[in-house]
């Protein structure tokens, strides 16, 4: 279709069980649907890791680090302690802080020290996309 924007730039609505591009307010296109029909991206590619036009990879969306889930349903899609409904950032602060892996759950019962150590390895990369937005 020639479009070549990042996909958070269009507007996609769901009608039904398909998925119409909404180009403007007078112009729409289907890209689901129909036998046939055009589908732009498939779910499973958007929520993979994949490089960005900057050359720097971006982690899977639903797991970023071994460890840590990303969730719709526990704390809004907020990035978690696997199996945990705690913030990857509360349990990396506490590592920050000097508190070990193993020690924890000591704070947190339910997050374990592989959880931990997720945690703090997701810190680490949001940091340093933070800092560095481009590659060199």
């Amino acid at each position: 279709m020639g479009e070549t924007e990042h996909l958070s730039r269009y507007r996609l609505v769901a009608v039904g069980k398909d998925v119409v591009w909404r180009v403007s307010d007078e112009e729409a296109v289907a890209l689901t649907g129909a036998p046939g029909q055009l589908v732009i991206a498939e779910m499973v590619d958007i929520l993979a890791a994949f490089t960005n036009m900057w050359g720097r990879n971006v982690v899977p969306l639903c797991e970023p680090t071994p460890g840590v889930r990303v969730d719709p349903d526990i704390r809004g899609g907020y990035p978690v302690v696997a199996g945990t409904r705690v913030p990857y950032d509360l349990v990396a602060s506490l590592l920050d802080d000097g508190v070990a892996p193993d020690d924890v759950s000591a704070f947190y019962p339910s997050v374990g020290s592989d959880g931990a150590r997720g945690a703090v390895a997701f810190a680490r990369y949001v940091d340093e996309y933070r800092e560095h937005p481009k590659a060199a």
